[in-house]
């Protein structure tokens, strides 16, 4: 069965990790997702970890080393710290050493206080029963804002298999990609996370959890919303093919609003961007008198004064026609 709808999302655009690659602001903090909100934003995404002592953080990566700074050991973990030690480090791109990395707590009331929309990206592997048990204590503690206004997804299955498990009510999105592993490959802090025999042949096995994630997971998890990469999964029929399934669609990946065709910007589909949002909505459509009022003479006839043709009078049957 299929989840919680959220095919009415669309077309709203949510802040990619709150923003990325804007000066003096770090992503995936409450300053960016404060950023994305105030450039028109309908939603944050957001990326969450395990601390070491069991709390959600919001990070995207699994290692330290892209993001923070004054990191001796930039391949340390997120889930080998404690919170404590994680609000101690300061990010890179940040000026003024004061911003923080954020809880997944922090950025729910962050959404709901200012009415934006909010989408969960699980990245826990290595403690997944852990991470559920605090994600849903959080959906039983703001139930009455997160079971119709946030949508969580991950590329693992089993997450959102087991979080559904638990409680139905929640809405969950599966992400997929025809380059996941092989994109993985190539970051330098990450590599070494990856088991030796998806490094041999990070092809086939993208290929294969893309099978997984699009044929087996949507109908075993009954899922809200299909989320592939704009890039390399979406068309026009993918679209066609889940909204009739009663399923919406979220794309991800964008480097630029240009490459968000009209397609994609419509109902049923919502997406990410990393920054300039009202880019991505759809184009407005004009209004003139002639579509508020399709029966009525149009201003420029009005002004010469010329009266439109009037349509034929309906024929009245005089009763003599030969009847069927």
């Amino acid at each position: 069965p299929v989840g919680p709808s959220r095919k009415h999302w669309g077309p709203s655009v949510f802040g990619h990790r709150g923003c990325r690659h804007i000066e003096g602001i770090p992503e995936n903090t409450l300053k960016a997702f404060e950023y994305a909100m105030s450039q028109g934003a309908m939603g944050i995404e957001c990326d969450v970890r395990l601390t070491r002592d069991d709390h959600i953080v919001v990070f995207h990566d699994p290692v330290l080393g892209r993001v923070m700074k004054d990191i001796p050991d930039p391949t340390v973990e997120v889930g080998q710290l404690d919170l404590v030690d994680l609000r101690q480090m300061s990010y890179a791109t940040d000026k003024t050493n004061e911003v923080r990395i954020p809880t997944l707590e922090e950025t729910i009331c962050f959404c709901k206080d200012n009415n934006l929309k909010l989408i969960i990206d699980l990245k826990e592997l290595k403690r997944q029963k852990v991470c559920i048990d605090k994600l849903l204590k959080l959906y039983k503690d703001y139930g009455y804002y997160l079971y119709t206004e946030s949508m969580v997804i991950a590329f693992d299955p089993r997450l959102l298999y087991k979080l559904r498990k638990a409680d139905h009510k929640i809405a969950v999105g599966m992400l997929h990609s025809d380059r996941m592993f092989q994109n993985v490959m190539n970051m330098p802090f990450e590599r070494h996370l990856v088991p030796k025999w998806i490094q041999c042949m990070p092809k086939a096995v993208d290929r294969g959890l893309n099978f997984i994630n699009t044929k087996i997971a949507p109908w075993l998890i009954g899922v809200s919303s299909m989320c592939p990469n704009a890039h390399d999964s979406y068309n026009a029929e993918y679209a066609k093919l889940w909204h009739k399934r009663g399923m919406s669609v979220y794309l991800w990946g964008f480097n630029a609003a240009e490459e968000c065709i009209t397609d994609m910007r419509r109902e049923g589909i919502f997406v990410s961007a990393d920054d300039k949002y009202t880019d991505f909505n759809p184009a407005k459509k004009e209004v003139t008198y002639e579509s508020l009022f399709p029966d009525a003479p149009s201003n420029f006839q009005k002004q010469l004064g010329v009266t439109p043709t009037p349509p034929p009078a309906a024929h009245i049957s005089s009763g003599k026609e030969k009847s069927h």
